[in-house]
């Protein structure tokens, strides 16, 4: 395509746009990605449009001086790079297309005599401060096909799944129908509750969401009950109700209460999910309550499961270690099991270091030292193989549970810090933890055979 004669032209367009992007040349255990950009304001002669960074999750590094670049094929508006990923990869990436005024620092920066850039604690403080001052220009790709564009989540950023990549086909449906990807402010959703938890221990408020997941022929009293973690993400950003009240429907979900808590704001995220035990007290004590109070019965006999992500991972983790009889399961997934030490994600990412000569996170320890401790509870963790931050300490982490004879089992998909990763774990560790007896696999699921009717709900 781009060695083509008329690579630029209209009728160049309409083949790539036709095709969709990006373009994918499948070569057994890898594949050949090129990434396409059509310059809205046309060729180099008239554009604004100094260069194009892509942040592929996980893939690229935005942190390095010069981050990677789209190329501009002279004379035309194609912007283009290529590369060699996993063939079983997925996840996400966005353009950032700037102006002379927004390029990197390293741009700026004068070369010292012997002609190398002057790296400096300062110059790294103002890269960063750079590239989150540039993340309001970051655009999804117009030309893809798969992505979710009805959602929060799917305006910023574009998602691909290469060949090999595992998907739960619920997704599929989700990612194509404005009717699956609903919330609360425009859907009614009649099982769905909105509501402030005011929290007297913690001083502050946050949302909370509450869906109660069910059959046409539900008479069950002890539903499961799940608590999801940063719960704006599953709620507002990438809405999954409708996902969990279709796999309800056809037999792969047992009805269920789930309840997604939200955070007070960014600031206050990092202390209640940190290992925070007065966060938990107050789930127990007040927000337990509050739900009890909403779907009129009592979750104490339910089993129990808390899930998380990241520094909500963490929480999941340190909850279901330290509080035993709380919960019956954990998911914790891309846990930062580097707190509250970040530099630990350097020290474990150096290879050339010895085990001895790396420091153990404060979660680690408590656990390694047998300071808390649940063999009770169902733990299960998963990490992205492109976490280059967090992969080594998960990994630890899961060897010290182990040793200490935690149930804990582990699974390592090809992809990074994403989201769009986590919800296909999220999902395929919900069906085996709350599988229906109803299940009939022989029959494929109505998702399947029919994506544009959805519904939110009962």
């Amino acid at each position: 395509m781009l060695l083509t004669g008329n690579v630029g032209h209209a009728d160049w367009w309409s083949k790539v746009k036709q095709m969709g992007t990006p373009l994918v040349q499948y070569m057994d255990d890898t594949c050949e990605v090129t990434f396409i950009w059509r310059d809205p304001q046309g060729n180099e002669f008239y554009s604004s449009v100094c260069t194009v960074y892509i942040e592929i999750n996980c893939l690229t590094d935005h942190h390095q001086d010069n981050p990677q670049q789209l190329t501009r094929i002279s004379g035309t508006d194609v912007w283009f790079w290529k590369t060699i990923i996993p063939s079983d990869w997925h996840g996400t990436y966005f353009f950032i297309p700037v102006d002379s005024d927004n390029l990197a620092p390293i741009h700026y920066l004068k070369s010292s005599t012997s002609g190398e850039v002057d790296i400096t604690s300062n110059h790294r403080k103002a890269h960063s401060q750079w590239w989150r001052s540039i993340l309001h220009l970051a655009i999804s790709d117009p030309l893809n096909q798969s992505s979710p564009i009805y959602c929060i989540w799917g305006q910023s950023r574009s998602l691909l799944y290469l060949p090999n990549a595992k998907r739960q086909p619920i997704w599929q449906a989700w990612d194509k129908s404005e009717n699956y990807q609903c919330n609360l402010p425009n859907k009614s959703i009649e099982t769905l509750q909105q509501f402030t938890w005011q929290s007297t221990l913690l001083q502050n408020s946050r949302s909370v969401w509450l869906l109660e997941t069910q059959k046409a022929s539900d008479s069950c009293v002890d539903k499961p009950f799940i608590l999801m973690l940063d719960g704006e993400n599953w709620a507002e950003l990438m809405p999954l109700f409708s996902v969990l009240q279709r796999l309800t429907d056809d037999g792969y979900l047992a009805p269920a209460i789930y309840a997604f808590v939200g955070n007070v704001s960014l600031q206050q995220r990092p202390q209640d999910l940190g290992c925070n035990p007065l966060f938990w007290q107050a789930v127990n004590d007040e927000l337990f309550v509050d739900i009890e109070c909403k779907i009129n019965r009592d979750i104490a006999s339910c089993q129990r499961g808390v899930i998380g992500q990241s520094l909500g991972g963490l929480a999941a983790m340190f909850v279901g270690l330290s509080r035993p009889g709380m919960f019956d399961y954990v998911l914790c997934q891309s846990g930062s099991f580097w707190w509250p030490t970040p530099r630990l994600m350097h020290q474990w990412m150096n290879k050339e270091l010895s085990p001895k000569e790396r420091e153990n996170a404060w979660l680690t320890t408590q656990v390694q030292n047998k300071n808390i401790a649940n063999h009770n509870i169902k733990l299960v963790m998963q990490i992205g193989s492109k976490e280059k931050r967090l992969s080594a300490l998960n990994h630890h982490f899961y060897r010290s549970l182990m040793s200490t004879g935690h149930q804990v089992t582990m699974t390592e998909y090809c992809g990074g810090h994403d989201q769009v990763c986590w919800r296909e774990g999220l999902i395929t560790s919900l069906i085996q933890w709350l599988k229906s007896t109803t299940t009939c696999l022989d029959n494929s699921p109505s998702y399947l055979t029919n994506h544009d009717i959805a519904h939110c709900g009962r």
